[in-house]
């Protein structure tokens, strides 16, 4: 043997330089064969010394070819990237940077169509909030089913009826004030049942217990019409423009131009018993109404101005529930589709299709549906419940996948608005609260101008300029919501 020369040291962790037995990786074994230590020989191998030169050389020395390179991925091990190598990498969530991910695992090569799903974006999930930005006290806020007490108008401001008595909240500045109090005119039945906002915002339209309809100017506080035409309850109103729909307890829906004092166009027997919901369909030109005999109704009304006093007949009636149907809502998306939700012997929500008078979908839901919106933003829709959740759900469509499920209400969710933004709604309950929930994304610029409000005509009409001159008034001219479009006050 040589003698061993103490100048020469053996470095530790220096690359072998003969190619490795395996084929895993460096030591030259693989599953069954233990690696060789680094620091040790293995027993009964002779031990040789190297001499200065090729140590040197050996710490110099580059790895063969056919191995990995420091910093590369192993083959089953996570790409490790670092600084210029990760900034030219793939970016995040890119097809690129998906298959290059499942090559790493060892998944093997894709195919055409599963490099596209992978490719695909995915559905953004996002986050509604389960607790209500704001609650207001609602005293005396009535627990009944087939009253409507809460509507939002264009112009930001929340009417609620309480008892006898009309508030109105400005959500932009949180103020309160009373607009009337019908208490005040000695009528032994003065309880408000319905309130409604025009389409502008300016005006606001209340029915009390004993049948008779008001509208109020909100600006001015002051009452533009009396409608005494109804032998009962009036529970719901829907508006078109400037002309008003009522249900009543008869079965009855009546159509009234604000603008002639009142002058009733037609007259529809709607129902075998109380009309619960009015819906003008988005281009306004046919009313879905429901009704206590667990019936659908869809109208004509395109035209009902210029042939009053005539009857008009039901386009389809929509059977299928079997409790009473009060949610009435029509998609902006889509055109013709309405969604109607069924009281506590049905928990169902219903969606027909107005042009052929099919149902196209049924969801069974557990629970009363009071009310049912749709969003302005996406095709998603909201809906309230009673008997026995008492619960605020937002659904997705056509899927009708819960987004969120919405809770805090002690009673029955019998009242549901929305806010002129799409983005937030208020929900009325029995436990006499009002909640505020941010249940939709924003619209968008485009959605916002096809909204019907900022469609109304911007001046006025030759006959409201008659009557303004008659009733010595003049007429706000504008564009949008800003103008009168035709709502002449005293």
């Amino acid at each position: 043997m040589q003698p061993r020369n103490p100048r020469v040291r053996r470095r530790v962790g220096a690359p072998v330089l003969s190619p490795p037995r395996g084929v895993l990786g460096y030591g030259g074994h693989d599953e069954g064969t233990p690696p060789a230590s680094p620091r040790r020989p293995p027993r009964g191998a002779r031990r040789s010394l190297a001499s200065p030169a090729a140590v040197a050389s050996a710490t110099m020395a580059v790895p063969p070819p056919d191995l990995p390179s420091p910093g590369s991925a192993y083959p089953g091990s996570p790409r490790r990237r670092s600084g210029r190598a990760a900034a030219l990498s793939p970016a995040a969530g890119s097809l690129e940077a998906d298959v290059d991910a499942v090559s790493a695992h060892g998944l093997g090569a894709l195919s055409a169509g599963s490099r596209a799903l992978v490719g695909a974006p995915r559905p953004a999930w996002r986050r509604v909030s389960k607790v209500p930005y704001k609650v207001l006290d609602a005293p005396a806020l009535m627990d009944d089913f087939y009253v409507t007490l809460v509507d939002w108008s264009a112009r930001d401001t929340l009417a609620v009826g309480l008892g006898p008595d009309l508030f109105l909240w400005d959500a932009k500045t949180a103020m309160v004030r009373k607009l009337c109090n019908t208490a005040r005119r000695g009528r032994p039945d003065s309880t408000i049942a319905a309130v409604s906002w025009s389409e502008s915002g300016r005006r606001v339209a209340m029915s009390m217990s004993s049948g008779t309809v008001e509208v109020w100017d909100a600006e001015t506080s002051s009452k533009v019409r009396t409608i005494p035409e109804h032998p009962s309850r009036v529970g719901c109103m829907a508006w078109s423009n400037n002309v008003l729909a009522t249900g009543c307890r008869d079965g009855k829906v009546r159509l009234f131009d604000v603008r002639q004092r009142g002058r009733k166009i037609a007259s529809i027997s709607a129902h075998g018993s109380e009309v619960c919901g009015l819906a003008f369909s988005p281009d306004r030109t046919t009313l879905a109404s429901g009704g206590n005999d667990n019936n659908v109704g869809l109208w004509a009304t395109a035209g009902a101005a210029r042939r009053p006093g005539n009857e008009i007949a039901p386009l389809y009636t929509l059977k299928g529930h079997r409790a009473a149907v009060k949610a009435l809502a029509w998609s902006p998306h889509k055109r013709g589709l309405l969604v109607s939700g069924g009281g506590t012997m049905d928990k169902c929500l219903r969606f027909w299709s107005s042009i052929d008078g099919r149902c196209v979908g049924c969801v069974d839901t557990g629970c009363q549906v009071c009310n049912v919106r749709w969003s302005l933003s996406a095709d998603e829709l909201v809906t309230t419940h009673g008997y026995s959740h008492n619960d605020v759900v937002v659904w997705r469509y056509p899927s009708m996948a819960r987004v969120a499920t919405l809770t805090g209400h002690k009673a029955r969710v019998l009242f549901l608005a929305m806010d002129p933004s799409g983005q937030n709604v208020v929900t009325g309950a029995g436990d006499e609260t009002l909640r505020f929930w941010r249940a939709f994304p924003p619209m968008t610029e485009a959605q916002r101008e096809a909204r019907p409000e900022h469609m109304l005509p911007a001046e006025p009409s030759q006959l409201e300029k008659q009557e303004a001159v008659a009733m010595g008034t003049p007429l706000r001219t504008g564009r949008g919501a800003d103008a009168m479009r035709g709502e002449v006050c005293r």
